[in-house]
């Protein structure tokens, strides 16, 4: 049984596909893509279509790779979107033959 933490990125510009294949090149295998709708905590009127991408990976790379979709998914800069990091708790790997 391994500890992960999941990832999730809730992203302003569509650029996810790219930054999931950018994850395979790091050996995680382990995303999801989906697209969200909603307004920001501005009260704005108009709805805005975003991006959201989850990542599991394991807790002991998980500080790595937190950092690393940090500054590729630009959150550094202001009002491109948000991440953060939850512990998911024990779970075992399997494979599909």
């Amino acid at each position: 049984m391994n500890e992960y933490k999941l990832i999730t990125c809730l992203m302003k510009e569509h650029t996810g596909r790219d930054i999931v294949v950018k994850l395979k090149e790091k050996n995680i295998i382990t995303a999801n893509l989906s697209f969200a709708r909603g307004n920001s905590i501005n009260h704005h009127t108009v709805e805005m279509e975003m991006e959201l991408l989850t990542v599991l990976v394991e807790e002991s790379m998980a500080d790595e790779i937190f950092d690393y979709l940090f500054y590729e998914c630009k959150f550094n800069e202001q009002h491109t979107g948000m991440i953060y990091q939850t512990s998911i708790g024990k779970s075992s790997k399997y494979t599909v033959n």
